[in-house]
């Protein structure tokens, strides 16, 4: 199990080695005093259950959040990368660079948003055309289906939902 499983359960593992810790001092006190200390032992059981559950939720909170920016900046270093291959249009390999990136860039789409994202990675659907520069035009397909990827990975890491801290 991982550290956000642990921390997860965390607060169910205090909960209940209270209340287990209650029903052990009530049922050794005397009759008298049974009240006064099963209310004090239920007061300590919440205060521990309480605390436990909002330590745990914002540790995994915080994992969450780390995982989360992690892949957002890696789309967006992709995205950066790729916009450095498409200025590099009027070069011989050209097509072979942007190949190369296209194919880090699937994998990374893969990798970090799952399957289903890849069809929508690899379409222009739903995106401006751009015209190439000028300088491009021997390679204009390939730089103006770098262009949509580049614009479509920018659009994935504005996807990517960081949770409220």
């Amino acid at each position: 199990m991982d550290l956000q499983g642990w921390l997860g359960i965390t607060p169910l593992i205090m909960g209940a080695g209270s209340a287990i810790l209650g029903i052990i001092f009530g049922s050794l006190s005397s009759p008298s005093r049974r009240t006064k200390n099963s209310f004090i032992i239920a007061f300590i059981t919440l205060a521990v259950l309480g605390t436990g559950s909002e330590i745990g939720s914002r540790l995994v909170t915080a994992g969450q959040t780390s995982a989360a920016q992690l892949r957002k900046d890696a789309l967006l270093d992709m995205a950066n990368e790729g916009e450095a291959v498409m200025r590099r249009c009027a070069e011989e390999q050209f097509p072979q660079l942007a190949q190369e990136w296209a194919n880090k860039a699937n994998q990374l789409v893969e990798s970090s948003l799952g399957k289903r994202y890849v069809p929508l990675f690899r379409s222009g659907v739903g995106l401006l055309p751009f015209s190439a520069p000028s300088a491009c035009i021997g390679s204009k397909i390939i730089w103006e289906n770098l262009n949509d990827r580049v614009r479509r990975l920018q659009e994935f890491s504005g996807a990517v939902i960081l949770p409220l801290s």
